[in-house]
This record gives C-alpha cells, sequence and structure tokens, in this order.
C-alpha cells in the first residue's frame, strides 16, 4: 500500500460525507493497524505505521475537513467490530448503529450533553443554583458533588468561603462532631469565636455608652457577673489550694537557697505570686474606691502587682 495514496483516497472518503465513512474507517484500521487487545491483523504493508494524530491530521490537511484523532480512533474501533461484510458486499451493521455501538451514547444522548454544557454557560446565577439542587436529589449526579465541591474549594477561596458558611448552616450536630477532631479545624473554630465575641462586645459597649438606661442595666448584669466570678474563682482556688498544701508543697519541702538555686525556683514563683496577686487588684481598687480605673489596672499590672 502507498501511504500517500491511502492519504488521498481517505480524504476523498471524507469529502464524500456519510456514505463513505465506512471506507474512512477501513483506512484508518489498514494504515495504522487494529486496536490494542482486539486481536486483528495489520494488513497495510507499511513498514513504519503512523500514529493516529499523524494520520488523522495528514487527512484533514489534505480534505480540508476536521478530522481529529479522536475520530480517527473512534473510527478504527468501529472497522475492528463491525468491518465485516456480507457476501453481498453490504455492511451488517448500518454506520449510524455501529458509531453508537461503539461511542456508547445515541444522538440524542449526545445532543443533550451538549445542550446541558451550553445552558449551564448561558444561565443565570439563580438557574446555576437551581440546578445544584435538582443534581443533589439526582442519584447519578449526587455521589459526585463532595469531590467536585472539593476540587472547588481548593482552587477558589471565595467558593470555599461560600461552601463552608453553607455547610456549617446546615450540618448536623454528628457532622460538627467529625469537623472538630481536626486540630486545624479546632484552632480555627477557637479563633473564629473569639473574633466573635471581640465584636459583640465592641456593639455591646457602643449601644451601652449610647444610652442611659442600656448602661444601667448593663452594669446591674456586670455586678452580678462579677459575682458569679468571684464564686467560680473561689471554688476553683479551693481546690487548687488544697492540691497545694496536700501534694505540691510537701513533695517540695524548703526552697533551695538563693545563692544555690539553679532553676531559679524562689525567683520564679516570687513572679508567679506578684502576678497571681495582679489579678486580684482591680477588685481590690473596686472596693476601696468604688470606681474601676482601667489606666491604674494597667499601671499594676505593669508594674507588677506593687502599691504604695
Amino acid at each position: 500500500m502507498n501511504y500517500r495514496k491511502a492519504v488521498a483516497d481517505a480524504a476523498t472518503a471524507l469529502k464524500r460525507g456519510e456514505d463513505a465513512n465506512w471506507t474512512l474507517a477501513r483506512l484508518t484500521y489498514e494504515v495504522c493497524g487494529p486496536p490494542r487487545g482486539s486481536g486483528g491483523d495489520h494488513t497495510s504493508g507499511l513498514t513504519r505505521l503512523p500514529t493516529l494524530e499523524q494520520w488523522s491530521k495528514d487527512v484533514a490537511e489534505a480534505s480540508g475537513r476536521k478530522f481529529g484523532s479522536f475520530t480517527a480512533r473512534l473510527y478504527r474501533r468501529i472497522w475492528a467490530e463491525y468491518g465485516e461484510q456480507t457476501s453481498h458486499g453490504t455492511f451488517a451493521t448500518s454506520w449510524a448503529d455501529a458509531y453508537d455501538a461503539v461511542r456508547g451514547q445515541t444522538p440524542d444522548e449526545r445532543m443533550s450533553d451538549f445542550n446541558l454544557r451550553r445552558g449551564w454557560e448561558n444561565a443565570s446565577p439563580e438557574a446555576k443554583q437551581e440546578a445544584l439542587k435538582t443534581f443533589a436529589r439526582d442519584a447519578d449526579a449526587a455521589p459526585a458533588l463532595p469531590t467536585v465541591m472539593s476540587e472547588a474549594v481548593s482552587s477558589d477561596q471565595a467558593v470555599a468561603g461560600e461552601v463552608a458558611k453553607a455547610a456549617f448552616e446546615n450540618a448536623t450536630p454528628a457532622a460538627m462532631d467529625y469537623a472538630y477532631r481536626s486540630n486545624t479545624n479546632r484552632k480555627a473554630f477557637n479563633e473564629a469565636g473569639m473574633r466573635w465575641y471581640e465584636e459583640n462586645e465592641r456593639k455591646r459597649e457602643q449601644q451601652t455608652q449610647s444610652d442611659p438606661v442600656l448602661k444601667k442595666i448593663d452594669q446591674a448584669r456586670a455586678a452580678i457577673d462579677l459575682q458569679e466570678w468571684v464564686d467560680v474563682t473561689r471554688k476553683i482556688m479551693e481546690g487548687r489550694i488544697d492540691i497545694l498544701l496536700n501534694q505540691i508543697l510537701p513533695r517540695l519541702g524548703s526552697l533551695p537557697e538563693a545563692q544555690r538555686d539553679p532553676l531559679a525556683m524562689r525567683m520564679l514563683l516570687i513572679s508567679a505570686v506578684k502576678d497571681l496577686k495582679a489579678a486580684l487588684v482591680p477588685i481590690d481598687n473596686l472596693i476601696a474606691t468604688g470606681e474601676y480605673d482601667l489606666d491604674t489596672f494597667v499601671k499594676e499590672v505593669l508594674s507588677g502587682g506593687s502599691r504604695g
């Protein structure tokens, strides 16, 4: 077989349209060889078989028509599976049926896929949202949604934010427990909690400062909160002091002399006690003066809790 003649014949077949598809399929099979695993024989006689890419490129250039390697591979498979002719020189299967069988879709199915892609590309955001809801309820589409959303989240931070927001709004307790197992998630949750608390405190302070009635109510609530804090702290300290007196100090025995204290235990303990006392300075000042002075509190803390 002469390769250039084969290219010319294939180009002629491509020009003739669908009636010559069988010829184009045969030539592709003969020139490029049978598909792997088909068990067919190579009959072209060419010493060097061209690739499907090279064959399809040469045929397309010679004909001036589109003929890609995907189509060439499809045509070769059609000939391998349905190229046997009857004794009357006709094919046992029509070209359309053979094409649908190898391609795996009917013309209607292929058109539906095409229309779906085009429709999605041109759909409004609202229509896309409704379509996603439909996909989520579809038995075929739903299993793929987690993978698709994971890829989208990985590639787009804006998408990640919207997906996370929607996920948490609809999350079950079990889903929240699962998410909280991750150290990274726990850290993010705690940071988000602090931001939420600080933002709400800022808003509350603005509201109470601008409204005398709200300010009085907030002060009453603060007094109750302080009482609860003192009560809880006392209970905690009682338990901690018991541990100090009955477990820690008996094991410690006595502190080493200052000049023989390589671990600086005495210095660390003195510093810790000062910090503990400094934490109670604001309450002492409140009881003594009836006022809470933030500036005084800051100075006390920075000075290590010492008072004149």
